[in-house]
Order: C-alpha cells, then structure tokens, then sequence
C-alpha cells in the first residue's frame, strides 16, 4: 500500500530491527524514493544513513512499511509522530 499519504509510518532495520518513525504528507512511495536517495547521496542528515553508516552490515527494510496513523493536518502528524517515537524508541539513537 505504497499509495497512503497523510501518515505516521514506521520502517525498520531488517538486520538489527530498530525502528525509523517518520511522517509523510506525500505518498509514502515518494517520500520512501526521497529517503533510498538520500543515502545514495550519503546525507548524513537521513537516520537511515546515519545508522547504516555505524552499522555498514545492516539494511534497511525499505518494502514492510507500518502506518501508524493518518493524519492530514500537518501539525497532527508532526505530534503523533513525536508520541510514536517516545512510544516505540524511548531510548533510540539509530
């Protein structure tokens, strides 16, 4: 179901299985193809660049995305992103 937007996704580690919580207001396909390019373009800004470059064993599952919530009001997602991140990586550093 690459076709969602307005969502709260999770995607993790197939190696380590840490959790990436993001939100998108594009379709997750898009914003997934905006993430893989990202670490192509080794941006360190990208978690997921940023874990595999500490961890250069794993890969990321880019294809069993989880959606959380729906949300299409922008703020809702940014705070229901934040509850899922406290909630699900209260420790994370990936």
């Amino acid at each position: 179901m690459d076709y969602w937007k307005d969502v709260v996704y999770a995607v993790r580690c197939g190696t380590c299985g840490v959790c990436y919580i993001g939100e998108t207001g594009q379709h997750f396909c898009d914003r997934r193809d905006q993430r893989k390019r990202n670490v192509n373009q080794k941006k360190w800004s990208n978690a997921f660049y940023s874990h595999l470059q500490k961890n250069d064993d794993h890969e990321i599952n880019w294809e069993e995305v989880v959606y959380l919530d729906k949300e299409k009001n922008w703020k809702g997602r940014k705070i229901k992103e934040a509850i899922y991140i406290n909630a699900l990586n209260p420790t994370s550093t990936a």
